[in-house]
């Protein structure tokens, strides 16, 4: 009866440990989400908070100087289909500083801009474009793609009309 008491206690004990360190862990994994450790001066480390949107009259529109005419994939058994977009670049302004050089990057990596449009235009199909939320996900495919490409959260928004023919 003694060995059956003492076996129930440590299989309490590892299963209470294992739950701890659960709850540790997931607290951890939450804190570096909400709090991505950037390098500081001096090599310090230090916590960023996340961004938060600009409001409005701070996004600077970096517009692209050519429309982006391309194919887009063509449906199995579809017509092709030529779209024409009209882009802009929301940037955070609220930095005055770095807005004015990232406007610099933008303006001569202008080229790099429009292809990565063009290679995410030419993978999206007339069908998805035309969906009622077509350009919204468009949009947001874009705006992801730019500021992956970018490495910068100074991208807050993408601005586009879109024809089709």
């Amino acid at each position: 009866m003694d060995k059956n008491k003492l076996m129930m206690i440590i299989i309490i004990v590892l299963l209470l440990v294992l739950v701890g360190a659960i709850v540790a862990g997931t607290l951890f994994i939450t804190s570096r989400i909400n709090n991505p450790v950037v390098e500081g001066d001096g090599g310090m480390v230090i916590h960023a908070a996340p961004p938060t949107a600009p409001a409005q009259e701070d996004i600077r529109i970096f517009q692209l100087s050519d429309d982006i005419v391309t194919n887009l994939l063509q449906a199995p058994g579809g017509r092709s289909h030529i779209v024409r977009l009209v882009m802009g670049i929301g940037v955070d302004g609220t930095d005055a500083e770095a807005a004015d050089a990232f406007f610099r990057i933008l303006l001569e990596q202008e080229i790099v801009v429009q292809d990565i449009v063009t290679t995410l235009l030419r993978r999206t199909t007339i069908d998805e474009i035309t969906r009622i939320d077509g350009t919204d996900i468009l949009r947001d495919d874009i705006l992801a793609a730019l500021q992956s490409a970018f490495e910068s959260n100074l991208i807050v928004a993408v601005y586009i009309s879109v024809w089709h023919y």
